[in-house]
């Protein structure tokens, strides 16, 4: 993989003798980080066979508008024929400009850090508003209930067949599944006194990873998706309550209120009373999803069974404490809104 990088940077952009380091994290992408003459850094993406590549050149294209509307995100590279979307006789490559900094999941999500992403993401959300092409679809099914219950009960089937975990993982898995299904009625509930959402083009994937935290600057944002649109709602919680960022306590509450104090600070187009909803959509969505059962259970899961196992129980502490503390969130989201 490193090799056929290589070749690729040297021969189609002419980054001759590129001195290359990998990048771990990535779920769908092999990554490096690209020095050139000692100077200049890049960052390539490795596509697996079988990628969408429409979808991929879709959220280049986001990438290259945001970057021009001034949002601090990383800049494609053209090739030598001028594509941005790289595509040989191996895997299709993108190259981009390289963002000097620490991204969200090694940095403390608290309510400095959590002001700032608000404040881009008010920034990112006003220039996508204006999006000027095709948008692949509609994200009004973010939580759908019907259709996520039939998930769960699928996953649970898939928990007993999955002989690669141990015994002990798998009751476990199952009892945090259920405890999910038992609280859907509320979930149910919670949307129907939800507003009808506010939806336009988003970034798409808005985790901390995504977040990139620069020393002396504000934050940058990377790796877009194809242009859907989603309830504003929706990508707001998740960043603002990313299971770091729950996992702090009490602190949160401000954090989170900061968060979207900053974000209307910036984007003041989008209705109050859909900032007011973002702990009831966290609330929401992380109940009735089946993350990350599904990497667990899959062949060859992208990440470790330790680490997902870790993370089992880590989500699992965050949306109690969302449960637990529903009023208090969504008490202080109204005082810091007024």
């Amino acid at each position: 993989m490193r090799q056929y990088a290589e070749e690729v940077l040297s021969f189609s952009y002419r980054l001759a003798n590129p001195h290359l380091t990998p990048v771990p994290g990535g779920l769908s992408t092999v990554n490096f980080a690209v020095e050139h003459d000692g100077t200049d850094r890049f960052f390539i993406k490795l596509y697996p066979p079988g990628s969408n590549l429409a979808s991929e050149q879709a959220a280049i294209e986001i990438a290259r508008f945001v970057h021009a509307g001034g949002i601090p995100t990383a800049e494609p590279v053209p090739d030598k024929t001028g594509a941005f979307l790289h595509v040989g006789h191996g895997r299709a490559v993108s190259v981009w400009s390289f963002i000097e900094g620490h991204n969200g999941a090694n940095v403390a999500l608290d309510g400095h850090t959590l002001e700032g992403a608000g404040a881009l993401l008010g920034r990112t959300h006003r220039r996508l508003a204006c999006w000027p092409g095709p948008v692949s679809r509609a994200g009004g099914d973010w939580c759908d209930l019907p259709r996520l219950r039939d998930t769960m009960t699928d996953m649970k089937i898939r928990l007993r067949g999955a002989r690669h975990l141990s015994g002990p993982l798998r009751s476990r898995a199952t009892e945090v599944l259920n405890w999910r299904e038992q609280r859907l009625d509320e979930v149910a509930a919670t949307l129907r006194s939800m507003p009808v959402p506010t939806i336009q083009v988003l970034h798409g994937d808005c985790t901390e990873r995504n977040f990139i935290f620069r020393s002396g600057a504000g934050p940058a944002l990377i790796d877009f998706r194809a242009p859907h649109r989603w309830p504003i709602w929706w990508e707001l919680a998740r960043i603002g309550c990313a299971v770091p960022a729950i996992l702090s306590g009490d602190a949160h509450i401000g954090a989170l209120a900061r968060c979207i104090t900053a974000y209307r600070e910036c984007n003041d187009e989008i209705p109050v009373a859909d900032l007011m909803a973002v702990a009831q959509a966290a609330r929401c969505y992380t109940t009735a999803s089946v993350t990350p059962f599904q990497d667990l259970v899959a062949p060859g899961p992208v990440m470790s069974v330790p680490a997902l196992a870790d993370y089992i129980e880590q989500r699992h502490v965050a949306v109690v404490a969302l449960w637990d503390r529903a009023d208090d969130y969504d008490e202080a989201l109204r005082e810091a809104l007024r």
